[in-house]
């Protein structure tokens, strides 16, 4: 009788094993997700400065002769800095589909780097959507 008991325990003890590593698995598992996450935002926000360093040479390539962005918005004088911030505000705002119009391309180059970063940004927030998409049916597959 004390022998059943003591595979009994031991029974136990193999479920509390079992309970520790399913724990350990769903921990690793959530914090995947978030750097698979956090990695998502990173790779937008890296495209998002490449597009804006983009709109800002061509603009900035174009000041003395026509009439760019930069002249229009009234930061020709400005530090560079005050015109990246101007870029990456008119990038992000072009990728998430927002484009307030305060910041509008006037040259035919300005246009097609236009042109461009919206084809890239369809392609960008396609991926966006599926990778979110994907991240919350692994968390729920894991969470059930």
């Amino acid at each position: 009788m004390r022998f059943i008991r003591i595979l009994r325990l031991l029974r136990v003890l193999r479920l509390h094993r079992i309970f520790i590593r399913l724990e350990e698995n769903i921990a690793s598992e959530t914090m995947n997700i978030i750097i698979k996450f956090l990695k998502l935002i990173i790779l937008i926000t890296f495209i998002a400065h490449w597009i804006a360093c983009f709109f800002y040479t061509v603009g900035d390539s174009e000041l003395p002769d026509e009439d760019s962005w930069i002249v229009n918005v009234g930061i020709a004088d400005a530090s560079i800095q005050t015109k990246y911030i101007y870029s990456l505000y008119w990038a992000f705002a072009t990728m998430t589909t927002v484009g307030y119009g305060d910041i509008h391309p006037n040259t035919p180059k300005e246009r097609a780097l236009t042109l461009i970063t919206m084809l890239v940004s369809c392609v960008v927030y396609a991926y966006t959507i599926g990778s979110i998409g994907n991240l919350v049916s692994r968390h729920n597959m894991y969470a059930a």
